[in-house]
């Protein structure tokens, strides 16, 4: 038998493939942490539009939207609503903007801008 002949792989072919099979496996699991990441922002902002579109509304149902600034707070969601008249002529268009300042973050953003006919 010559000795040239060898069944297997030699021992740079195991450490290439197994640098190849690593690489992919922290390539899965970045995609994997960044895909929860995002989930994790998406439901928290849907929440805060749930929160701010419920105070909306119920100012709204209460008739206690006047022009001015109400703001509170739900669970770990602090909220503001601020008010203004568009047009002095016609009073019963009211424009709206809600805030949302995230507890974890301090982002002070605008979450909801829009006219409501009262």
């Amino acid at each position: 038998m010559n000795a040239s002949n060898h069944d297997g792989f030699t021992l740079l072919e195991v450490l290439v493939s197994f640098t190849i099979l690593s690489a992919a496996i922290i390539f899965a699991f970045q995609i994997s942490s960044s895909g929860l990441n995002t989930l994790r922002v998406a439901q928290e902002r849907s929440r805060e539009f749930a929160i701010v579109q419920a105070e909306l509304t119920h100012r709204i149902a209460s008739g206690s939207l006047e022009d001015g600034a109400v703001q509170g707070q739900t669970g770990a969601t602090n909220w503001r609503i601020v008010t203004s008249a568009l047009n002095e002529s016609d009073s019963n268009q009211i424009g709206v903007r809600l805030h949302v300042v995230r507890a974890y973050g301090g982002e002070n953003r605008a979450l909801i801008e829009t006219i409501v006919m009262e």
